[in-house]
Formats: C-alpha cells, structure tokens, sequence
C-alpha cells in the first residue's frame, strides 16, 4: 500500500508498506515483488511529472538488521524524503524544527496527496 501519512516530514513523503508483516525485502513473495516495483514505478513517474522535471528524492528502506538473527519487530516499509514543498520552492527546516527536533508545515498533508494522485503517470 501507498500513501502520504499525515505525519511526514516531507512535503511529498510518500511510504510503501507491504500488505502482510515482512521484516525485509527479501521476504516479500515474487507477486509483491511485482507489486512493489509496479508501486515504485508508479510514484516515480508522479513525481517527475508532479512539477515537469526530474524530482529530486531520497527513498529510505527500513527493514531488519542484515546479522542474519530474527526481529519479528521490524515491518519492512519504504520512505521518500522530498525536497521540494512547490515548484521552485525548497523545504528547509528552521532553526525551531533543528533546535527543538520538531516539523512545521506550510502545507497541508492531504493537500500534497492530492497534487500527487492527480499528477500524470506517463
């Protein structure tokens, strides 16, 4: 599943998580696999065509340890860390969101959902 949490600290930070409790993405089936890159490909393009330019990102995957021991804990899920808050606008943390380790937003979640589910796939 896709979708923008109301709790990003990013603009357009869009997660992926699988359906079922994964701790890696070597555990995900050959069929999530394909979903997976069918959901990848699919947010890519959204953000390149978001604004018409190569949308610049960091996509972050968070899963389990790699020591080879079991971590039932840890649910496999993906991150993207945007820049961009506009066209040509950057988001920049301020010295109270560095100081204090919290995020302000001049933008509203579901606003930036919708920009991106209304963005062109091709």
């Amino acid at each position: 599943m896709c979708f923008l949490p109301i709790f990003a600290r990013w603009p357009y930070g869009v997660h992926i998580y699988p359906k079922r409790h994964v701790e890696a993405i070597i555990d995900l089936s050959e069929d999530e696999v394909f979903m997976f890159a069918s959901i990848l490909k699919r947010v890519l393009k959204k953000f390149d065509n978001l604004f018409d330019m190569s949308f610049p990102y960091m996509m972050v995957l968070h899963q389990r340890p790699t020591d080879g021991k079991d971590y039932p804990y840890y649910h496999f899920h993906v991150e993207f860390y945007t820049p961009y808050r506009e066209k040509g606008k950057v988001k920049y943390f301020a010295s109270v969101e560095m100081g204090a380790g919290t995020v302000t937003f001049d933008y509203s979640p579901e606003l930036k959902a919708r920009e991106l589910r209304e963005a062109p796939e091709t």
